[in-house]
């Protein structure tokens, strides 16, 4: 036992000699797993071996006085006192069965259909629904979430849950940001809530085709149609967006000789605003500015109908050297009715404005002059058809001047 313990000698002349030692004994550590435990399946046992002021080496490497088990096995602790004693344990772990529950897939029913759910048969197996029912199977008849607990005779329990949906009776919809629309504008349309949603669009203006939400572009009235269903049912319904009809043109493209200058004519629209920078129109908000470009120019106009609908529009006013136009001089008409050659025509000149022509007799008298002729002289002077015979005509294009004899000839 601990305690002090002294040892005295003396030799034969009677000498003696003393000493002492001081003799203690440690406490071995005491630890105490449990003896062969069993664990269900997902469960833990907590296991300690604790002892006051010891260090601790687990088998898998842990060094805590506890620690939880999580599967089957064997577990081994030693555990070291302060004063290097030490102690260890050893338990083997074992697994028990955990019933094996499934109720199956998550299930969409229609209106006046039943689900049958069935839990697993075993030896001393207990259930419990989350409904509060203890029998192995139940009927349903309405939408939500249902659990199985099944308890074996070792006291595992296994779980699953199925979610049962009653899918509702579908009626199409379709609700649109508005009723009419200027043409490109966009609306927004949305279909009632299904699983299910396709859009029907022959006009091909509206992205996306499937889904709840899609926007539309019209360019004239349209009607939209939307399908909606799920496994249960499904509807139709249709919309029509209104197109107001487009009132604003930019007009008609022109051509000028360079020098010239074109009156644009834009209509239809309240009000008016030419874009074009640098700035070569005698006015940026009247319909009808004047055109000076010294080469061919697209002109564009943004325009407010008086529905408030916005456009932009171009025209184009090309610019044409005269000097460099062959124009092929015209010496013949037969103004007899027939539609064929009755009149004075110069096809190039068809697009030009602001030119000259005179015709003259063989006398030198004027019989006809206009200064912004139109292609329409019918051999007449002051409405009388002039007789056939010989004429001769100048046709002024800015600087340039042409000339030539003209026969008229009636039969």
């Amino acid at each position: 036992q601990s305690g002090s313990y002294s040892l005295t000698v003396i030799n034969q002349e009677g000498c003696s000699a003393t000493d002492e030692v001081l003799f203690e004994i440690y406490t071995v550590p005491t630890i105490d797993l449990p003896p062969n435990p069993t664990l269900c399946p997902a469960d833990s046992l907590l296991l300690s071996a604790a002892c006051p002021g010891c260090t601790y080496a687990w088998n898998d490497g842990q060094t805590e006085a506890q620690r939880y088990a999580f599967a089957s096995g064997s577990y081994a602790v030693t555990a070291t006192n302060a004063e290097g004693c030490s102690a260890s344990d050893t338990i083997s772990l074992e697994a028990l069965p955990q019933p094996e529950v499934a109720l199956g897939p998550d299930a969409e029913l229609c209106t006046g259909e039943t689900l049958l759910l069935d839990g697993p048969t075993g030896p001393g197996y207990t259930y419990l629904w989350s409904t509060g029912a203890t029998t192995r199977d139940i009927t349903l008849n309405q939408s939500g979430q249902y659990t199985l607990s099944v308890t074996n005779a070792e006291g595992c329990t296994g779980t699953d849950a199925v979610e049962a949906r009653y899918l509702p009776e579908i009626t199409a919809e379709i609700i649109a940001s508005a009723t009419e629309a200027c043409p490109g504008d966009t609306i927004a349309l949305m279909g009632a809530e299904a699983d299910w949603i396709e859009w029907i669009d022959t006009s091909k203006t509206l992205v996306p085709i499937m889904g709840p939400e899609a926007l539309a572009a019209p360019n004239y009235t349209t009607t939209y149609g939307l399908i909606a269903a799920n496994a249960c049912s499904g509807d139709t319904a249709y919309y029509t967006i209104k197109v107001l009809p487009r009132r604003a043109d930019a007009g008609p493209d022109t051509c000028i000789a360079r020098g010239q200058s074109a009156e644009l004519r834009a209509s239809g629209a309240a009000a008016y605003y030419w874009l074009e920078e640098p700035f070569t129109l005698s006015a940026y908000d009247i319909p009808n500015p004047v055109a000076s470009p010294d080469s061919s120019t697209w002109y564009r106009v943004a325009m407010e109908d008086s529905l408030g609908c916005r456009y932009v529009d171009s025209v184009f006013v090309e610019v044409i050297n005269l000097e460099e136009v062959n124009i092929p001089l015209i010496n013949v008409i037969t103004p007899n009715g027939d539609g064929q050659n009755d009149r004075l025509v110069f096809p190039l000149l068809t697009k030009f404005s602001l030119y000259k022509l005179t015709v003259f007799n063989r006398w030198g008298e004027t019989v006809y002059q206009s200064l912004n002729y139109q292609n329409d002289w019918e051999g007449r002077h002051k409405g009388k058809p002039l007789p056939a015979g010989a004429y001769f005509y100048v046709l002024k294009m800015g600087d340039r001047t042409l000339k030539s004899s003209l026969t008229i000839i009636r039969e």
